[in-house]
This record gives C-alpha cells, structure tokens and sequence, in this order.
C-alpha cells in the first residue's frame, strides 16, 4: 500500500502521506516506503522528537502557570525559549547525523529525553531544575528531530524534497490542531 510512510503516526500525517506518495508510485515501480520495513521505525522516531517537542512546548506553560502563579503571558516566554533552542538544536542533530551516524545521535536524543523527563517528574516544583531540564529537554529534543529529517533523505533518496515537505506540511497541520 503506497500510504505508509514517515508521518503516519499521526492521523493528518498519515492521509497527506497517503495522497502524496501514491502520486509519487506507479504499477512497475512500488513506493519505497511500502517495500522496506524501516519506515516503521520513520514513523516511531517522528512521533518520539516531533511529538515530544510540541508536547513538551504546549506543557510547558501548566506548571508555569499552576504552579508559579504566573500568567500566560509571562508563562509563554520560556515556552518561546524552548522552542527557540529546539529550532537551533535541530541543524546540529542533523549534522551530527553525517558525521557520527543517525542511530548515535537518536540513542542519545532518546536517552537524554529520558532521563531529563525523569528529573522534570521529580523536580518540577523547583524552578531552577524545571527550567535547566526543559532547555536540556529542548536541544534532546532538537537534535532528534534534525535526525529524522536527516534519516528521510537516507530511505527517500529520489523524493527528497517531496517527503520533507509533506513531513513539514503535516507538522504544521498537526500542531495547528494541537493548539485548537
């Protein structure tokens, strides 16, 4: 089936994937993602960065304002740093990805993610740790992302430009729906 692909985790991912790679198919020549099983993984590593980024940006701000007593306004300052730092961080993941391997960086993305959400469970109340684990949590995050936009390239090779581009599309679909 041509739909599968690296945002189908997602449920919008999944129908623009669908609609863009069966474009991009034909009879004598099967999608490549319907014929190679790492487009699960794909699929697993989006949700992991991507996911976590815009789940840990729009959480940010609830123990800012529960906790702190702060206002929204003031709460959506180091949500704006963390995203800030998530952006910055993912050219560097994608990097590290060409000169040290994808599966390094991610496993140290991923490690490093779970650790800092084990520290944020525990010290969430205490600003100091809230907020060096949320900036670490951002570049964790950072990286990772710029890994999995690196590793498209690597299983997409002819369609590059059409698999990012629907991966950014369905991004900014997905977190769209997440704010409403």
């Amino acid at each position: 089936m041509c739909g599968r692909g690296w945002i189908d985790g997602h449920p919008v991912g999944g129908m623009i994937a669908s609609a863009t790679q069966c474009s991009m198919c034909s009879a004598a020549e099967p999608c490549a993602a319907a014929t190679r099983p790492a487009h699960d993984l794909g699929t697993l590593f989006y949700f992991l960065a991507v996911g976590g980024f815009v789940a840990m940006f729009l959480y940010l701000p609830k123990p800012l304002v529960g906790v702190y007593q702060l206002d929204m306004a003031d709460a959506g300052y180091p949500g704006a740093g963390f995203a800030f730092l998530a952006v910055l961080a993912r050219p560097v993941g994608g990097w590290l990805a060409d000169r040290i391997g994808a599966e390094r960086v991610l496993l140290v993305s991923f490690a490093g993610t779970s650790a800092l959400a084990a520290i944020l469970t525990g010290f969430y109340a205490q600003m100091v740790p809230l907020t060096i684990a949320s900036l670490s949590l951002a570049v964790c995050l950072g990286l990772g992302t710029g890994v999995v936009f690196k590793m498209v390239g690597n299983e997409f090779p002819q369609q590059v430009g059409a698999v990012t581009g629907v991966v950014g599309a369905a991004r900014g679909l997905a977190d769209s729906f997440h704010r409403s």
